[in-house]
């Protein structure tokens, strides 16, 4: 009798002993498990003769699931993922594969998959299982006796079968047959209609083919490209050049965008120049079951490009031989909460386990990856040009000194004029949704402070409510002050609604559409608002950083950016870098059709550099600036850190638990420099206080040493009503 090791959902940092009363079940097989009162389904990740107790109180394996089992590429991504983001291998297996596939209820439904041999291989077969052994002779024998046999029927005749067969499919022995998967799910066209603005056809530039050709005489090793290009450069031409050049052979090519918004517009353009290729879409937006589909057809070759978001990132590709991340400074590829790991990041460890090449693009890379470029360790290609058009004009309006009676200034509502003259489009930019971030009495003080969080509520006018962006909480408001009955209320600060009522007053004949987490709350919704400013049936847009990056509105040619010196003087040691970022993103999308563009940024600050740094559209002396300042003050990417957040309803046990994880991480390491617990920038959320301990070090080595060792002795402590987890290469503190 054997023992398996099986990873299972629970937040515990270990495997699970099982017995395998088969002796033969795989690496990488899913399998139903006994666990505690319940069943789960996990995965397979060792084979061990002795178990760490008596085999007499050891379970036993429930069922063998009829999937084709994770390949080792999946379990070493996994595993690296685990050790170095220092979370829990079962959750991490949970948090990459599909949520379907993890439903005991669905555990009889995988019986779809069928196998057949491929006969013009069969002698070959014949030679290579002379010395088989009497399994597999029998895999054999079956294949050659039936025209296609069921996952179900192998897992039958030997539980590590579907192992097998995965490597027999991977060498050409064995195809999957189609016919048990599900009749509904097609990977087709979209269905919404075509809006992609191509004009006409038109040829690459001289640097992007020279980026192809660099890039193409790499293309069967490990390198890491940033693919540097100002906005509207045609990043995406040179995507798809490569994509063309890889896929003449059997090839798989995986493509990460940051945001589900992103997906639609890419997609069309992906099926318009690449009609021979099967291109599916991942991201949240798409359903269980077809998520589950989708993920099982790429792993079987039957999806040619994957375009996803970073849930994309653990899918199986057996013949993948290129990814692509566009935007990769985008801080969407880093997981907000539990499993807090970097989808970019991880590609990069994929790529070079696999040993091809990656390609980072950005108009704006983060610092960490232009300082690689810098470094030698990633090799770069820049775009400085946008094709048969210029870059937009960037003018600075100075608040300062202007008495203001509008959020908007005169010189903007003279550029809207002619933009509503000319017919063309305008963008403001805001990036607050609601009317007002708060409400103030004048009489009494009161403040719309939110009951639940240490943050206050925003009014919004369309529905009266006053409502907190950190846990949803609503509370209707009335036309007085709760606490003093006072009418006098007002509301400091802009938000998208009243920028939105402030423009119809200001402009009652423009059609004017308002683009915001409130207005767009579906893909479809998003994807109308889009079609309709393509379309041209929209004379001015205000929107938040949704409309920020990757959108090709061919009539939008002036942009007005407000509300960001909020930004400049925050806490946060890398919102200047994303603050940059965000101005370079909206600003490009100004002037990419025909007609150029221009950009208004309205500040009580045009002499702060990132602005004057906006003008010029010079990223390298901004980045090596940023850099300067990060070296001087010891912030990464000079050095590495980890964050420890932990929350409970008691603030008390919450600190309790952070001073004993310092004195812990103390005693682990004396090379690490370990600050004092202190409260998170918004301490209370939703009723639970926040708290973070930061570790930092010069060496990456010793802080994963340090944050595996910190990892197991806290779940030793077993603190009561404490929630936790350790966030590797945090985005800010």
């Amino acid at each position: 009798m054997g023992i398996i090791k099986v990873a299972i959902d629970v937040p515990v940092p270990h495997l699970f002993e099982y017995r395998d009363n088969t002796l033969q079940m795989g690496v990488g097989s899913f399998v139903l498990v006994p666990f505690g009162s319940t069943k789960k389904v996990g995965v397979v990740f060792e084979q061990i003769e002795k178990g760490s107790y008596s085999r007499n109180t050891m379970k036993s394996v429930e069922k063998v699931l009829t999937l084709s089992p994770l390949g080792t590429e999946i379990i070493s991504l996994i595993e690296f993922t685990s050790n170095y983001y220092c979370h829990p291998i079962g959750q991490v297996v949970a948090a990459f594969l599909p949520s379907y596939l993890r439903k005991i209820k669905n555990t009889n439904k995988y019986n779809s998959t069928a196998y057949e041999l491929v006969l013009d291989r069969c002698p070959s077969v014949e030679i290579d299982i002379k010395t088989a052994s009497t399994s597999t002779k029998r895999l054999i024998g079956i294949l050659k006796e039936k025209s296609t046999v069921s996952a179900a029927e192998i897992l039958e005749i030997d539980s590590r079968g579907l192992n097998k067969l995965q490597e027999w499919v991977s060498d050409g022995w064995v195809k999957k047959n189609q016919q048990f998967k599900s009749e509904n799910f097609k990977i087709e066209k979209p269905k919404f209609k075509s809006t992609i603005h191509s004009g006409n056809a038109r040829s690459l530039t001289e640097e992007q083919i020279l980026g192809v050709k660099k890039i193409s005489e790499k293309i069967n090793k490990f390198a890491v490209w940033l693919l540097h290009g100002v906005t509207g450069s045609g990043k995406t031409e040179v995507y798809l050049e490569l994509i063309k050049k890889v896929s003449k052979k059997r090839s798989q090519v995986l493509v990460l965008v940051p945001e589900i918004n992103l997906t639609p517009q890419l997609e069309e353009r992906f099926k318009e120049k690449l009609p021979s290729l099967r291109i599916a879409t991942l991201n949240s937006s798409v359903s269980e079951k077809k998520r589950f589909e989708i993920w099982d057809r790429a792993r079987d070759g039957d999806v040619d490009v994957l375009l996803g978001t970073r849930l994309a990132i653990s899918v199986g590709m057996p013949y993948l031989r290129l990814i692509i991340v566009d935007e990769e400074h985008d801080t969407s590829y880093k997981q907000k909460d539990s499993l807090r790991y970097n989808a970019r990041d991880l590609a990069i460890f994929r790529s070079r386990e696999r040993g091809i090449p990656i390609i980072l693009g950005s108009a704006t890379p983060s610092l960490e990856t232009y300082k690689n470029s810098l470094d030698g360790r990633f090799e770069k290609i820049s775009l400085k040009s946008r094709p048969n058009v210029g870059l937009p004009v960037v003018k600075l309006v100075n608040t300062r000194k202007k008495s203001m009676s509008l959020s908007l200034s005169q010189e903007l509502i003279k550029e809207i004029k002619i933009r509503l003259i000319n017919r063309e489009q305008t963008l403001i930019f805001i990036n607050r949704r609601g009317y007002s971030n708060s409400l103030i009495c004048n009489s009494c003080g009161w403040l719309s402070e939110c009951f639940r969080c240490s943050a206050r509520m925003t009014f919004h006018r369309n529905v009266a409510k006053l409502i907190c962006h950190y846990c949803g909480y609503k509370k209707d408001i009335g036309n007085k002050c709760p606490e003093c009955g006072n009418v006098d209320l007002y509301g400091p600060g802009e938000g998208t609604q009243s920028i939105e009522e402030e423009l119809v007053s200001l402009f009652p004949e423009a059609r004017i559409l308002r683009v915001d987490g409130d207005t767009a709350k579906t893909r479809q919704s998003f994807q109308n608002m889009r079609e309709k400013i393509i379309s041209g049936e929209v004379d001015i847009i205000v929107g938040t950083q949704m409309l920020s990056k990757g959108h090709d509105f061919p009539k939008l040619t002036l942009v007005g950016i407000i509300g960001v010196d909020r930004v400049l003087y925050s806490s946060d040691y890398i919102a200047p870098e994303r603050l940059f970022q965000q101005l370079v993103q909206v600003s490009g999308r100004a002037g990419r059709g025909s007609k150029g563009g221009k950009v208004l940024v309205q500040t009580n600050f045009p002499d702060n550099y990132i602005f004057q740094a906006l003008i010029d559209q010079k990223y390298e002396a901004m980045a090596e600036l940023m850099l300067q300042e990060r070296e001087i003050a010891d912030f990464p990417p000079f050095i590495f850190q980890i964050l420890l957040r932990a929350e409970s309803k008691n603030r008390s046990k919450l600190y309790g638990f952070l001073e004993l994880a310092a004195l812990s991480a103390k005693s682990i390491s004396s090379k690490a420099l370990v600050y004092e617990p202190s409260p998170a920038i918004v301490e209370k959320i939703s009723g639970r206080f926040r708290g973070q301990l930061l570790i930092q070090s010069k060496s990456r080595t010793e802080l994963s040493r340090l944050s595996l060792k910190l990892l197991f002795a806290m779940h030793e402590k077993k603190a009561s009503q404490v929630k936790w987890v350790i966030d590797r290469d945090p985005l800010g503190i």
